[in-house]
Parts: C-alpha cells; structure tokens; sequence
C-alpha cells in the first residue's frame, strides 16, 4: 500500500460539483483519507480565454493498485465524468492528475511521478500542503514548503 496523491481541476460547468463526482468515483474504489481545501485559479499557460478552475488534491491510499493500473483508474473516472480529451491545456469538465505515488520516481511514455510539472503550478502545491505540510518532492528531495514560497500566492484564491 502506498499513499497516492491526486490533483482535481474542473473549469466547465459547475465546476465545484464536477470535483464533487471525481471524489465520490474515487471514494468508490480507494480510500480517501484527506482532502484539501479547493482553490480557484486563473487558467495556466493557455493562450486562448478559458474559465477560472477549481482545484483540489486529495490523499488516497492505492490498496492493490500498481501505478500504471491507478493511472488507468483515473482516466476512466475522468471519461465517465464526461471529459473528453482533444488538445492539451483545453478547457475541462474535470482533470485527475496523479501528483505522488508514495516516494516513487518513475519515467516511461505512459507515466511520470512525481507529476514533471508540479512544482511550477500554485494550485497544486497549495492544496498538496493543506494535507501535509511536511511533504518533499521525491526526486529533488526540496520540501513544497519551500516550493511555495518560492511560488508565492499570486493568482490563487483558497475557497
């Protein structure tokens, strides 16, 4: 068993409820064992105009669930939820993003954890203390206390 942590962003549609259903489609097979605050952000690294998202992490545990076979979990959740992927950085009715699978550090085609981009994005580290503000990256062994700070709060607005 290994404690998994999950990023939630949803910008279409009722956004909070939309994070809602991704919880309790979670809680159907894992369980969770804490969730952060939600967080409304500006779209990052877009182009176009998009609405403002609402993010979340949650703490799971992966019962009997390698990696790669809660990855596929995840994407399922997300296609029932209605997301349907077309480019990158679109609009979402829901994203799931697998952020740490305990202290694991895995590089393939299919899967990279610790997630490559977490520690650039505010409206993931933010939520991820809210749970444990004691966590480190795995790989860079640099707290996300620290991260955060370097960060800062600037276009982040805790709900």
């Amino acid at each position: 068993m290994s404690y998994v942590f999950i990023g939630l962003g949803s910008n279409l549609g009722n956004r909070k409820e939309n994070l809602r259903l991704a919880i309790s489609k979670i809680e159907n097979t894992f369980s969770v064992i804490k969730k952060s605050f939600i967080y409304e952000t500006k779209p990052f690294q877009v182009n176009e105009f998009q609405p403002n998202y609402l993010n979340q992490v949650i703490k799971v545990d992966s019962g009997n669930y390698n990696p790669y076979e809660f990855l596929d979990k995840l994407m399922l959740f997300e296609k029932e939820l209605g997301r349907v992927r077309v480019r990158t950085n679109e609009s979402r009715i829901i994203d799931l993003d697998l952020l740490l699978y305990g202290d694991e550090i895995i590089e393939s085609k299919k899967l990279v954890i610790p997630h490559p981009r977490m520690h650039e994005r505010a409206f993931v580290i933010f939520p991820l203390l809210d749970i444990d503000e004691k966590l480190f990256h795995p790989a860079t062994r640099v707290s996300f206390m620290d991260i955060a700070l370097k960060l800062g709060e600037s276009g982040i607005t805790k709900l």
